[in-house]
């Protein structure tokens, strides 16, 4: 159902502004990724 589109697209752009800066650091290489680290 459309209500389900909707409430998704507006829970991605709330994460989106939220993370803005982080994503921008993780796309620039600057963010330490979750992936690198090692145990």
């Amino acid at each position: 159902p459309s209500e389900y589109i909707i409430c998704s697209l507006l829970l991605s752009i709330l994460i989106w502004i939220k993370h803005k800066d982080n994503i921008k650091r993780l796309l620039k290489g600057e963010e330490k990724s979750w992936k690198k680290i090692k145990k």
